[in-house]
């Protein structure tokens, strides 16, 4: 869990749109994790897409978990950020992943994950 508690801080930080609080976590991400935190901001992205949609629709919080198809906590943590996802800047996001993903595989360690930061 502790191991953990780096990544976590920066993808919370990152959803919430706490960019400077993203980039202080950013300093204790090891290196070796980011490809692993760009997958999991992609899958939160999609759980994000599905909370936005979802609060135009439900109006009842326990309906929005229920139907989001995700673990409870997971929804209940995402929901207060999820208005900020409609599907256009979700897009936008995922591109911007595509190319910070795209150096950091290439091996560049230095840049790649403040610009994603700058993006979101």
């Amino acid at each position: 869990l502790c191991a953990e508690a780096p990544s976590r801080d920066f993808e919370l930080s990152l959803i919430a749109g706490q960019k400077e609080r993203a980039l202080s976590a950013l300093e204790s991400l090891p290196v070796r994790e980011y490809s692993r935190v760009i997958g999991l901001l992609d899958s939160r992205l999609d759980l994000l897409a599905r909370l936005c949609g979802l609060l135009k629709t439900v109006r009842v919080q326990w309906k929005i978990v229920a139907a989001a198809g995700a673990p409870p906590f997971v929804v209940s943590m995402l929901l207060p950020y999820a208005k900020n996802y409609e599907a256009g800047r979700v897009v936008q996001l995922r591109q911007a992943m595509v190319v910070v993903d795209d150096a950091v595989r290439s091996g560049v360690r230095v840049g790649p994950m403040e610009a994603l930061v700058a993006a979101w």
